[in-house]
């Protein structure tokens, strides 16, 4: 999954029931679009993040041992928009539970307010079994896995995890960044030791008009040096916030010793590839 629409979890009760929020901001970009004069979170987004908040709920039952694939939405009742700046409520229970799947009911809410009501049917598909899927857990991926470590307490008998409040504990394995002095860490820590200055005459539009001409700018870069192949078509869509992410996001992996296909391609590794995508989030 590449797109978390939950924010945090703040209730979760393993094998019944669970509360996750979703914070909806004017940064998101589909809400430039729906609608330019009159942003609103769009109905089927919600529906989204009740399925991810229940989803998880239902895989953490089987102890994510099987993916989670949502089968069909059994029903959708709205009462209101979401617009920017509201805290959403997504509170989920299990109704049936089995070997082949489950069935969740949900209720979105703003504070006491009731948004939204969606019913949910679930289906465990095990990728050894069914042909034509990846083998690996390609649902429960790390950055699923992100929003309930700060409740799972380690494997109890039966499956599942077992979870209680608790603090998450996070590990940095690498750093990446792109800077006005440098892209990646070693180049942005070796400017900085060189008392480099990042900040010269804006060359990124005409400034001419403006009092001030001068910027601490990006450095330029080419996306396609940083992604596969297969994704360069995508790339030319992407907005350059995103564009600088990715370029961070690779050096970070590269930092933390992990090889890519792309790194290979560009003579900065050897090969063969020691990413695991189904680790990887």
């Amino acid at each position: 999954m590449r797109w978390i629409w939950i924010d945090k979890f703040t209730q979760f009760e393993s094998g019944r029931r669970a509360v996750a929020v979703k914070n909806v901001t004017r940064a998101e970009e589909h809400l430039h679009d729906h609608f330019p004069a009159w942003a609103v979170m769009p109905p089927s987004l919600m529906i989204e993040g009740v399925a991810q908040t229940a989803g998880i709920l239902v895989g953490e039952a089987r102890g994510f041992s099987l993916n989670v694939v949502l089968a069909k939405i059994r029903a959708a009742t709205f009462t209101d928009y979401a617009v920017p700046g509201d805290t959403l409520s997504y509170e989920v229970e299990i109704e049936t539970l089995d070997d082949h799947g489950a069935t969740t009911r949900g209720v979105v809410r703003r504070g006491n307010e009731e948004l939204a009501r969606v019913d949910l049917m679930f289906s465990h598909v095990d990728g050894a079994v069914q042909v034509g899927l990846p083998r690996h857990n390609f649902v429960f991926t790390g950055a699923f896995m992100d929003l309930v470590s700060s409740f799972r307490t380690g494997p109890r008998e039966g499956g599942g995890g077992g979870f209680v409040t608790g603090e998450r504990r996070v590990v940095i394995t690498g750093l990446g960044g792109e800077t006005p002095i440098g892209i990646g860490a070693d180049t942005y820590w070796e400017a900085l030791l060189a008392r480099r200055c990042g900040v010269a005459t804006t060359r990124a539009f005409d400034a001419s008009a403006l009092p001030c001409r001068i910027a601490a700018e990006l450095p330029e870069f080419s996306l396609g040096d940083f992604i596969p192949k297969a994704y360069r078509k995508a790339a030319k869509v992407m907005s350059r916030d995103t564009q600088i992410a990715v370029v961070c996001a690779y050096h970070a992996v590269r930092d933390a010793g992990l090889v890519t296909s792309c790194m290979i391609g560009r003579g900065e590794a050897p090969g063969p590839p020691n990413l695991d995508p189904a680790r990887f989030g």
